[in-house]
Parts: C-alpha cells; structure tokens; sequence
C-alpha cells in the first residue's frame, strides 16, 4: 500500500490493527509504522514505533536489525 498511496496512507489503513487484541505483542506492527513514520521523515515517531516493538518478544536477529534502525534515527 505504501508503494501505491504512500506511507501516509499505509499508516492510516494500519491504524485500526493497532487496537487489535491478536495483535498486542506482535512487534512487526510497530515495525512497520516506524518505517512508515521514517519514510515521512517523522523521526521522534519513527523512534517510538522502534522502541515500541522492541519491548515485544522478537528473535535475536530481527532485535539486533530493530536496535540498528533505532541507531540510525537518532541525531
């Protein structure tokens, strides 16, 4: 979605997964919308959504790949 309408648009059909039960500890979803924050060079926002889906149990790589974009957002 966010190759056909852009991030903005991606993060707003996201939104409603966000209050989703199934979907409390899942840490792709916060992933996700820190890229689609990044890509609308919305950085603090970006940060939290990475620092909101590390607190959420991932395997050791995709921790480090998640600690490696939190690097790079910041100043």
């Amino acid at each position: 979605m966010s190759r056909v309408a852009g991030p903005a648009a991606a993060l707003a059909a996201l939104q409603p997964l966000e209050q989703e039960p199934a979907l409390a500890n899942y840490y792709l979803l916060p992933s996700v919308m820190g890229r689609l924050h990044a890509e609308l060079g919305e950085r603090a926002r970006a940060f939290a959504c990475y620092r909101q889906a590390l607190d959420r149990p991932c395997s050791e790589p995709e921790r480090r790949f998640l600690q490696r974009r939190l690097a790079a957002l910041r100043p």
